[in-house]
């Protein structure tokens, strides 16, 4: 059976799973399992959902503009990576600086932030320049901008308003040609209500990108595992995995709440395994592990609801309500395939299907 495999990308990226390459717009060639995908190379992003499209729509509609940006969209989406494609189609002559705002004590930020004069306080013993200066002539991510406390909100609105700063222990403001991009992962109308966010400041973040969560766009989740299985398979020289395409059921209904990090850091993790080969059973199992069922914890108590000790026949009872329900649920995972549905319980296939004739369910009825 054949490998997925990007046929026109790939290893030749060499030290980052995102090369910052200089590729707007190219369309991919990807094969997964003999049937073609739909995909797209824009600058560090690989997708092959509308929902990118569109945002790599907005990109090129703001990046010529000297506008502010705001990002926004769930941890691990690529807000990042949308900053970069924002700056490298820019053309401006600086760098990209990327601040992640948590980092900084509320006691530190604004001197470095906006630089200090010597003798500004003790322990200022010399001028320093402050992270805003240093991305003159640049770009700026300002990473999980809700972070900061509300009276440096206010500092950070000046000088959205007016591209102009002044050090600590300073008189002068000096201008600053830089271009500011904000991000958050928080629903900043919310913090707005409860007090923690300002709302002048919340309107002059700029010109608006969501990055829609990777369950919002499940046509990417195929491509995304392709790529990475790929790339990594080649970087760590391992070799690479088969009959990926029988899981792409599986891996699309999968919550990833970590988005495409998660899914390129399970990937990594697969492949980086002590065997020869990506198991696509074992990485399902991995995967399944690592999701909780939506019915919750198991009950393990053995008092009945009159808290009298149970009955055996209760209990009996109980069990096989648990293993009916954990059979079941398996076999939604795995799209009513008994062998991929009887290695994620790490139980023989023939003992799961005599189980699943006892309980009275059918694969058949979980098939999509």
């Amino acid at each position: 059976m054949k490998f997925l495999k990007a046929l026109t990308y790939g290893q030749h990226l060499c030290k980052d799973i995102f090369d910052h390459s200089q590729i707007w717009g190219r369309s991919l060639k990807i094969q997964e399992g003999g049937r073609k995908m739909k995909a797209q190379q824009y600058g560090e992003m690989v997708f092959g959902s509308r929902a990118m499209h569109g945002v790599c729509e907005s990109i090129n509609a703001v990046a010529d503009s000297n506008t502010n940006v705001f990002v926004t969209g769930e941890t691990g989406v690529g807000k990042e990576l949308v900053a970069r494609a924002i700056h490298q189609r820019s053309g401006r002559p600086g760098g990209m600086h990327i601040i992640h705002c948590p980092s900084y004590p509320d006691a530190l930020i604004e001197g470095e932030f906006f630089g200090h004069a010597r003798g500004s306080f003790t322990g200022a013993f010399c001028d320093y320049e402050g992270i805003l200066s240093s991305a003159r002539g640049g770009t700026i991510l300002l990473d999980e901008i809700s972070e900061v406390s509300v009276g440096f909100q206010a500092k950070i609105l000046r000088f959205l308003e007016t591209k102009k700063i002044r050090r600590l222990g300073q008189k002068r403001e000096d201008d600053l040609d830089v271009r500011v991009i904000t991000a958050s992962n928080q629903d900043l109308g919310g913090l707005i209500r409860k007090g923690t966010f300002r709302e002048d400041l919340y309107y002059r973040l700029g010109f608006p990108i969501h990055i829609p969560p990777l369950r919002e766009r499940p046509e990417d989740i195929p491509v995304l595992t392709t790529y990475f299985v790929d790339f990594f398979s080649g970087l760590y020289k391992k070799q690479s995995a088969r009959n990926f395409s029988d899981l792409a059921p599986s891996l699309v209904r999968l919550p990833w709440g970590g988005n495409v990090r998660e899914l390129k850091t399970t990937v990594e993790s697969e492949i980086l395994k002590p065997y020869s080969a990506i198991s696509p059973d074992g990485f399902l199992n991995r995967l399944l592990r690592n999701q909780p069922f939506e019915g919750g914890p198991c009950e393990t108590s053995v008092y009945s609801k009159d808290g009298k000790l149970m009955t055996w026949n209760e209990a009996r009872d109980r069990a096989r309500k648990v293993l009916h329900n954990l059979a079941v649920e398996a076999l939604k995972r795995s799209s009513g395939n008994i062998a991929q549905a009887a290695a994620s319980l790490y139980v023989g296939k023939s003992t799961f299907s005599n189980k699943l004739t006892v309980l009275g369910i059918r694969p058949s009825d979980y098939k999509k």
